[in-house]
C-alpha cells in the first residue's frame, strides 16, 4: 500500500509541476495580450480627446489648429491603431 501511495504522490507531483509550467506560460501570454489591449484602449482615448480638440478648434475658427490635429495628430493615432 505504501508503495502505491508513494507512486501516486510522485505522479501528482509531476502533474503539479507540469500544471505550474502551463500556468506560467498562460499567465505570460495573458499579460502580453492585456498589454496590447491596454495600448489600443489608450490610443482610442487619445483619438477621442483629439476629436474634441478638433471640434473646439473649429468652433473657435482656429482652422490651422484644427487641420494640424485632424491631418497630423489624428491620422498618426489612427494609423497606430491599425
Amino acid at each position: 500500500k505504501e508503495r502505491s501511495a508513494q507512486d501516486r504522490l510522485q505522479r501528482l507531483d509531476a502533474d503539479l509541476a507540469t500544471l505550474r509550467v502551463q500556468q506560467a506560460e498562460l499567465q505570460q501570454r495573458w499579460e502580453a495580450e492585456r498589454a496590447v489591449l491596454d495600448r489600443i484602449n489608450n490610443t482610442k482615448e487619445e483619438i477621442d480627446q483629439i476629436q474634441v480638440q478638433i471640434s473646439q478648434a473649429e468652433r473657435d475658427y482656429d482652422l490651422t489648429r484644427a487641420a494640424e490635429l485632424k491631418y497630423g495628430t489624428l491620422m498618426a493615432l489612427e494609423k497606430d491603431l491599425e
